[in-house]
């Protein structure tokens, strides 16, 4: 399934301003669409949940 950033947002429980820093630090790549548009897949939650626990044990952005 495919969610835009908002929807993406609101089925993680992070901020679009956080995805957006992920993607900047290189820690997730969203899909485009042909405008541009990011979206996100099944995959990425996973991948996001796992920095999420990451994050838990203190693990800071950077080393991630």
């Amino acid at each position: 399934m495919q969610y835009s950033i908002g929807q993406f947002s609101k089925l993680i429980n992070i901020s679009e301003y956080t995805l957006r820093y992920y993607e900047n630090e290189k820690l997730i790549t969203p899909d485009r669409d042909n405008n541009g548009r990011r979206y996100y897949n099944d995959s990425d939650i996973s991948w996001i949940e796992f920095i999420k626990r990451l994050k838990d044990t203190g693990m800071p952005i950077k080393e991630i």
